[in-house]
């Protein structure tokens, strides 16, 4: 069936046709836009990957020392005292009670 003539013209009018060099342009700017992104994505990719390999580090030598058990079940956390105390679970209960209290408020 044909098409009313009204709305072939609106059809045409809704599509945008662009000269060579605008057209070239459009494409450009998609190319260099898709670029930009992928680089930023890529540093903060190697961003996060550098602080991980720095606290793990650090890290390895306080866990060959006291082992993964002392790290996670003890609740004493002072880094600054002489020996240090680092136990984590304390502060995975509060961040747990935090999550907790966050879902409730949601």
């Amino acid at each position: 069936m044909p098409m009313p003539a009204m709305e072939e013209a609106t059809m045409r009018s809704s599509e945008l046709i662009l000269s060579d060099r605008a057209n070239f342009r459009k494409k450009l700017g998609a190319r260099v836009g898709h670029g930009v992104l992928f680089t930023v994505a890529a540093v903060a990719a190697l961003a996060v990957l550098f602080i991980f390999l720095f606290i793990a580090k650090d890290a390895i030598p306080f866990f060959q020392l006291r082992g993964f058990r002392e790290f996670f079940t003890t609740r004493q956390w002072y880094p600054s005292r002489d020996p240090a105390y680092f136990g984590a679970l304390a502060i995975f209960f509060g961040s747990g009670l935090v999550t907790i209290g966050a879902a409730l408020l949601a």
